[in-house]
């Protein structure tokens, strides 16, 4: 370790004043941010990775600030991705631990969501700041800090005259018109599939989603090959087994409620594949965690000898480059927070609680900051720190007698808040960094952090919010049932996503029961009852009978016209077990009426189904819901875990594999795609294969992810507009193709060619710069 920082010359010295901190900078830097922000969350929603938007925007900010006359711009340039990078930062960290609220039974709200990202957010920067002297200045030429590195370069570069905009905007440009092509206007099917015939519950799909080709294409061939190999041992041969040999069972085995034999290789993968996926990335993450240790132990003594021996807490110098925060007003930042995350109603925190917060997120702030200089942010192990920290937390709560699901939701907000207080501790050093090599003034980087962090969080709230109330289904139930009235008493409340259609039906003469009227009635379709009667006067509103009764099935089935009542009960959000449920229905999420403690609508949110999987949140809540409630299905769990163990006995890191097992084929196959591109890329360019400073095919897919992302939040937002089809995630008005070219768009071959043709372009985009 070096005593004495290495000689470094950064590109404006400190006798020189540049415009740094600027309007346009920090303007350019918080749109950035959220845009990058919002495309990292559903990026993260689908397949539990984010990438690095530091260079992209870098590269954007030298394209859009140009400097002024006898003035140079590169300190504006470097404010632009500072205050940027925070929003793809803060969200990678939400969406590894908010949604995991769902799965522990708890509603998904934006405001809680928002505070969680800002506390947690401005607590890794106050707690990273003071460390700034040791690890980024006495440390210079011992830690590489790469991402910060190389964003350094480009920022140079573009002073000279070299920069790649262009790159990301076709990129950009390819991405959102691919999007658009397929999820509004319906050219493309959204996924291809096909089942192996002589193979049985063996199938084969590939989304075609632009965006998880470039991200096959930027975390390199070997890692795509890792993930989607996860997936081929769960659908090419856990599905399969399963299916071989639960064929003659005559009874359900849970956790299904149905018989094997009568399920599809999608429904196997759901009720058994899932629990075993979940239990792999639980073992891979703690693997992850146990490979940390000694960079944590490491990172522990050093930085504490920096703070307490007197290395990182020298006076600050009078020169521009080493002007800070004072400490005085980081401590007091950072107490202030614990103290509000204490107090705010919301959180629900309690005393020890608080003081876990302010513990382990110093703590483990402090050992993200310092792995990120050792092998930067892409390696820095978030899952397996966030894992430590959870399982600290209930180790915690254990032994204070603190057990059962009351305490699942505490243990997740500590996670959560120290989740993203440790993501942007690693974020800000890097930027920290960044600014070093170029000459940039510390204290006005770190004021640029926290806008980005304040900028970024609703963005990101919202979008994970929306994205869930967009997928979410709701099942009105044929037959309420009872709920034990303890469990509703501490659920928390929740409104409806969907609103209840009717059907209009006239009710005259021998049609109408004795006890109701002739006129127009509102009949559930469900229960064929009718709940409200439609006054005559023209306008009214509906009005709710006191005694629902039953209309005759044909009337229902020959009605043509519907009516939407809003649904005005107050519902309580409540995860029921099986135990909790009647014989023969399912466990899961449902909305119960608190008048009446009756279950009458099944919720399937849309993180955790379908296309948004949400695979990092569904570890969180395996890791918590096993400490704390040990209601899991442990003999699917530990299979799960094994599977990680003998991955890692083969020499290979089991985390990434292990993602490939809880996702299904669709999602990983488009990144092994990417994967094959950058291959070839490599190959035919004759590059290093999988190179992190590969700047080319990087910068083109960041871009082609960054559109197609956009794009496809947009495409979720169309569920809220009337006459949206669930079923084909489409709009019947919107997606004109599905009209025009009917065979076409619904082709898989079609779909495959779509695919190559990204391919052939991210090929193209990766091509070397011309001199």
């Amino acid at each position: 370790m070096s005593s004495t920082p290495l000689a470094h010359s950064p590109s404006v010295p400190a006798s020189e004043v540049q415009p740094e901190f600027t309007l346009r900078a920090i303007v350019l830097g918080a749109v950035l941010g959220v845009v990058f922000g919002a495309a990292s969350t559903f990026l993260a929603l689908r397949v539990g990775l984010t990438t690095s938007a530091s260079v992209p925007i870098a590269v954007l900010a030298i394209w859009a600030i140009r400097k002024r006359r006898g003035q140079r711009a590169i300190l504006e340039h470097n404010i632009v991705q500072t205050t940027g990078s925070a929003g793809e930062s803060v969200a990678s960290a939400v969406v590894f631990t908010v949604p995991a609220l769902i799965f522990l039974g708890y509603p998904l709200q934006v405001g809680l969501t928002a505070l969680i990202a800002v506390t947690g957010g401005v607590l890794g920067v106050l707690m990273m700041v003071p460390l700034r002297r040791y690890l980024i200045v006495k440390e210079h030429g011992v830690l590489r800090y790469p991402e910060g590195k190389a964003c350094a370069e480009i920022l140079q570069a573009g002073e000279r005259g070299g920069t790649s905009a262009k790159k990301v905007f076709v990129g950009l440009g390819f991405g959102a018109l691919f999007k658009a092509f397929q999820a509004l206007f319906g050219g493309v099917k959204a996924s291809i599939a096909a089942p192996i015939t002589f193979f049985r519950g063996a199938e084969v799909g590939c989304d075609v989603a632009p965006e998880l080709l470039g991200v096959g294409y930027i975390i390199g061939y070997r890692t795509s090959v890792m993930m989607v190999a996860g997936s081929v041992l769960a659908s090419l041969i856990l599905v399969p087994l399963i299916l071989l040999f639960g064929a003659g069972l005559d009874a359900p085995l849970a956790p299904a409620t149905t018989l094997i034999r009568d399920m599809s290789p999608g429904a196997v993968w759901s009720n058994y594949v899932k629990h075993i996926g979940a239990g792999a990335v639980a073992a891979g993450g703690i693997f992850a965690l146990a490979r940390a240790l000694p960079s944590i132990v490491s990172s522990i003594r050093a930085s504490a000898g920096s703070l307490f021996g007197g290395a990182g807490g020298s006076a600050a110098s009078t020169s521009r480059l080493d002007r800070d925060t004072p400490v005085a007003v980081l401590l007091a930042g950072a107490l202030a927070i614990v103290v509000f995350i204490w107090f705010v109603p919301a959180f629900q925190m309690t005393l020890l609680g608080a003081l876990l917060i302010l513990v382990l997120g110093f703590l483990f702030s402090v050992v993200s900051s310092r792995i990120t200089g050792e092998v930067g942010s892409s390696s820095c192990p978030l899952s397996g720190m966030t894992i430590g920290v959870l399982m600290a937390t209930c180790g915690a709560f254990l032994l204070a007698g603190w057990e059962g699901s009351s305490y699942s939701r505490l243990a997740l907000m500590i996670g959560a808040v120290v989740c993203i207080a440790i993501s942007n501790a690693g974020t800000c050093s890097q930027d920290l960094k960044t600014g070093f090599l170029v000459g940039a003034t510390p204290v006005k980087q770190q004021g640029a952090l926290l806008i980005g962090v304040l900028t970024s969080v609703l963005a990101v709230g919202w979008t994970a919010y929306l994205l869930n109330l967009a997928e979410t289904r709701e099942h009105v139930l044929a037959k309420p049932f009872a709920v034990a009235p303890a469990l509703v008493a501490k659920a928390e409340s929740s409104g409806r996503a969907e609103e209840d259609v009717y059907a209009l039906v006239a009710l005259e003469g021998a049609n109408a029961p004795a006890e109701a009227s002739a006129g127009t009635y509102l009949v559930d379709r469900g229960t064929n009852e009718a709940r409200y009667a439609l006054p005559a006067t023209a306008g009214a509103e509906p009005r709710a009978l006191p005694v629902p009764f039953a209309v005759a099935p044909a009337l229902v089935e020959a009605a043509k016209e519907t009516a939407v009542v809003p649904d005005a009960r107050e519902y309580a959000f409540v995860r029921l077990a099986q135990e909790d449920v009647p014989s023969g229905v399912a466990p899961g999420i449902y909305l119960v009426d608190r008048e009446t403690n009756e279950a009458r609508v099944q919720r399937e949110d849309g993180i955790g189904a379908g296309r948004l999987q949400a695979p990092q949140a569904k570890l969180m809540s395996v890791v918590i819901d096993g400490l704390l409630t040990h209601k899991l299905p442990w003999d699917l769990i530990l299979i799960g875990a094994a599977i990680a163990v003998f991955i890692e006995l083969l020499g290979f890191r089991s985390l990434t594999f292990a993602v490939g097992v809880y996702l299904p084929i669709s999602s990983t196959m488009p990144v092994f795609l990417g994967g094959v591109v950058r291959f070839l890329a490599d190959k035919l360019y004759k590059r290093e294969p999988d190179a992190e400073d590969e700047p080319q095919g990087v910068l083109w897919c960041s871009g082609l992810i960054a559109g197609a992302s956009i794009l496809g939040i947009l495409a979720a937002m169309q569920g809220f507009l009337p006459g949206f089809d669930r079923d084909t995630g489409l709009h019947p008005q919107i997606a004109v193709f599905t009209a025009w070219l009917p065979e076409l768009s619904g082709s898989d071959l079609f779909g495959l060619g779509v695919l190559a043709l990204l391919g052939f372009l991210m090929y193209r985009g990766a091509a070397p710069a011309k001199e």
